[in-house]
């Protein structure tokens, strides 16, 4: 957070704290330090649903905080969905008012607005994996143990930070390991052949999206991000994920690392 604090200018209105992978930005001091220079904090709970730190569930910390239920989310819809959370009551009312064409009461517009009503279909799955949620993360969380343990010794690659599974800041919405020496494409091919599904997320930085390139950030200018672009992939991982599913990627993976 001090990186984001040295580039905070005085047109800085608001930071987006990403809760990346699952796992809760510390966000404890740094609400504190924003609130005095009046400058908003919206979290990114995209893949963060349930985690919690010192008491707080992530989306809490910030003015607001913006979550999905895309389907493959910890808590996923039927199809496409999100929602805010917020500790404000006027921008609670704000957008009560976008996301219905710009009003509250039918035909009367006060905002341009949109279109994103949740569907009641939506809402009733979601009500019902709420229930589950936090023992899925729960699930995840043995999961992710689990592959440190068969993998903690292994050369050539970085694990996640471990946790244990009573700690609610991380729900390993998703499980990323860097693969060093160039070997990441090396070793997502040969788990395929083995019928082992991985992914890269994300294969570019942001920065150098050309959506973004307006920005002016040329190569080098995030040099960490960068370089874990080029060595990231995620691992299999989910909400009825096996010991004996992770004992067999793990086993591929050595298979191919120590030989």
């Amino acid at each position: 957070m001090d990186q984001v604090k040295n580039r905070v200018t005085p047109k800085t209105k608001a930071i987006i704290p990403v809760h990346l992978y699952g796992r809760m930005v510390d966000l404890r001091s740094f609400v504190g330090w924003a609130a005095e220079r009046r400058i908003a904090v919206v979290e990114d709970c995209a893949q963060a649903a349930g985690a919690r730190a010192y008491g707080r569930r992530a989306g809490s910390w910030g003015v607001m905080g913006c979550h999905s239920f895309y389907p493959d989310k910890n808590l996923g819809a039927l199809g496409d969905g999100g929602a805010i959370t917020t500790s404000s009551p006027e921008l609670c009312g704000k957008l009560r008012k976008l996301r219905n064409h710009g009003g509250e009461i039918r035909y009367q517009h006060e905002l341009p607005g949109y279109n994103s009503r949740l569907d009641p279909i939506q809402a009733c799955a979601l009500e019902l994996k709420l229930a589950r949620l936090d023992s899925w993360n729960e699930h995840r969380r043995r999961a992710a143990s689990r592959y440190q343990m068969r993998l903690g010794d292994l050369q050539g690659i970085v694990l996640p930070a471990a946790v244990s599974p009573d700690d609610e800041s991380h729900v390993f919405h998703l499980y990323v390991i860097r693969v060093m020496d160039g070997r990441r494409d090396e070793l997502k091919k040969h788990l395929q052949k083995k019928g082992i599904l991985t992914a890269i997320q994300y294969p570019a930085p942001v920065h150098l999206l050309p959506a973004y390139a307006y920005l002016e950030h040329g190569r080098e200018a995030f040099p960490l991000s960068e370089q874990y672009a080029g060595e990231i992939l995620s691992l299999p991982m989910h909400a009825v994920l096996t010991e004996q599913e992770i004992d067999l990627i793990s086993g591929e993976i050595r298979a191919l690392l120590q030989a």
